[in-house]
């Protein structure tokens, strides 16, 4: 009998002991090892030592990524809010995957991205200004080449760069405007683009080129968007003739979707003023 209790009261220990390692096991696969994380701290600094010893580099943060079973380390310079970039290290925390120093830092990324948030911010500030406009989304990116890396002499733009409109003229990129509106036609489009525009160009703030994207506040299934025009071509092009061109980009959703578009724009804008 007492065999029997000595018996159970080890199994209860044993299955006891179990499911703490299974806990711990379970953790450890969505937030990583914490031994193995000191041991990929240690990996990164020996590899920010022998790799980029010009720069001094701190780890800002260290995580693990269960989705992609690698240890996320963010290294970067106390004295440069550009000098940024990710290394990446193995599940054991023993050898580096990868790092993100070519397409951050040398590359210039950190510096385009952050001179493109400033530009988008201080375009939603101007065109929320639009009684028309309830809800305004900008996204502004920079001219690329097939294979990804910016389309433009980056060498020549300097890590912390200040901003300013002629970093963004030089950055020939496309900035895209996605408007929610009350009411959405195609000659409301062609009004609120041209309005925009001339906003735009009143503050010396328009990009190389624009691409649209409208949506009706009460349904996201009523949408209409344009091509992507080079901002000479819209400075140039009159309210009828952009609305003419929305409504042959957008044939197939005003065929389902009739309310999209108004018999005759002419007389809708001849209203409006």
């Amino acid at each position: 009998m007492k065999k029997r209790k000595l018996f159970l009261k080890i199994g209860a220990g044993l299955l006891a002991f179990g499911l703490i390692i299974f806990c711990f096991s379970l953790t450890f696969s969505f937030t990583g090892n914490p031994l193995i994380m000191l041991i990929a701290r240690g990996t990164a600094q020996k590899y920010i030592r022998d790799n980029y010893p010009e720069y001094r580099l701190e780890i800002t943060d260290i995580h693990y990524d269960f989705k992609f079973t690698e240890y996320a380390v963010s290294a970067q310079s106390p004295e440069s809010q550009d000098t940024r970039f990710g290394i990446f290290i193995t599940k054991d925390g023993a050898n580096i995957a990868y790092d993100t120093f070519q397409t951050d830092v040398e590359q210039r990324g950190n510096t385009l991205s952050r001179l493109s948030n400033e530009y988008t911010k201080q375009i939603e500030t101007i065109v929320s200004s639009i009684p028309e406009a309830q809800d305004i989304f900008c996204y502004f990116s920079w001219a690329t080449t097939p294979d990804g890396t910016p389309a433009i002499p980056y060498q020549d733009i300097p890590l912390d760069m200040p901003f300013s409109m002629q970093a963004i003229h030089s950055m020939d990129g496309s900035l895209m405007i996605r408007i929610t509106c009350n009411t959405l036609n195609t000659s409301e489009a062609a009004h609120l683009i041209k309005t925009i525009q001339t906003l735009l160009a009143a503050e010396n703030m328009e990009p190389a080129y624009y691409n649209f994207y409208f949506e009706e506040a009460d349904s996201s299934q009523n949408w209409l968007s344009t091509a992507t025009y080079p901002a000479k071509k819209l400075q140039n092009i009159s309210e009828d003739e952009l609305e003419l061109e929305i409504r042959e980009a957008n044939k197939e959703q005003i065929e389902a979707k009739g309310c999209l578009a108004v018999d005759n724009p002419s007389s809708t804008i001849e209203n409006r003023n």
